[in-house]
Order: structure tokens, then sequence, then C-alpha cells
């Protein structure tokens, strides 16, 4: 390995897609790493615990979390004695961390029959699910950080 391969393997990759399921339709976004401290900028203004809540309760199995509506979700958390509300102020963004998101997200989604207006539009508004909107920001986290053989690399040196 020379240094033009570390080269390679640290600046390619970094892609990948997010499928937005709405009102029984499909729509494929492509979505581009962001740079390092982009990410960090954006990990640095949500709230702690926004992608670890800990107030879910022993007995909802986190794996079971992504599959169930808004609705099944908060049932099940009552049913089981947890608090929604505690749970959800670790959700919510405030002003500064929406507008950090959205701007990084126009820049890391892209489908080709949207212009970066539409999307920023899109993302900007109120009837646009939360869900969707936090689903969409942990995959750009996701594909914004080194994969298991970047880690192991960095590990060994």
């Amino acid at each position: 390995m020379d240094i033009h391969d570390l080269y390679d393997d640290v600046t390619t990759g970094g892609t990948g897609e997010y499928v937005l399921a709405y009102r029984g339709n499909e729509f494929v976004f492509d979505v581009t790493a962001l740079k390092r401290t982009r990410k960090n900028d954006i990990l640095a203004v949500l709230p702690d615990g926004f992608f670890d809540p800990t107030s879910i309760p022993d007995d909802v199995d986190p794996e079971e979390i992504g599959d169930m509506s808004d609705e099944e979700l908060i049932e099940k958390i009552e049913a089981s004695g947890g608090d929604v509300g505690e749970l959800m102020s670790g959700q919510i963004l405030d002003e500064e961390a929406t507008e950090v998101v959205i701007d990084a997200m126009v820049d890391a989604y892209s489908h080709p029959k949207l212009s970066d207006t539409e999307l920023e539009n899109i993302l900007t508004s109120t009837r646009f699910p939360d869900r969707e909107f936090n689903q969409m920001l942990s995959t750009m986290i996701e594909v914004s950080s080194p994969d298991e053989s970047i880690r192991e690399f960095r590990g060994e040196t």
C-alpha cells in the first residue's frame, strides 16, 4: 500500500441513499457525506442523547422502535410507565440546530427532480413528518461517518 492508496481509501465512498416513504409512494434520494468539520458542527448543536434516547422503558425493544408509528410508540411507552415528555425532549431541535441541520441536509441530499430550494422548502415545512426528518438526519450522519474498514485502519496505526 502506498500513500495514494491511503488517500483513495479515506477520500472515496461516503455516499448512500435514502428512501422516503410518503403517502404510499417511495422517493429515492442520493446522500453524499459531509466533511468532518460540518458533521461535527451538526453533532455539536444536537441535544444530548439525540441518537441514544435513555428514557425508553426496559420492556420496549429499541430495534422495534423504527418499525412503529409515533402513536404506537407513545402507547407502548405510556403502557410501560415511561415518560413520553422526557423521551421527546431529547429529540426536539432548537432553532439554531434546526437551521444547521437543514442547511447540511440540502447539501448532502439530492433528488434529480428537486432543486436545492425545493428540498429546503420540504424540510422547513411543518407538514413534513418529524420522523422522516430525524431519519434523514440519522442517515446523513451515518453516511458521513467512517465505515468499519476505516475505523480498523485507524486502530492499527
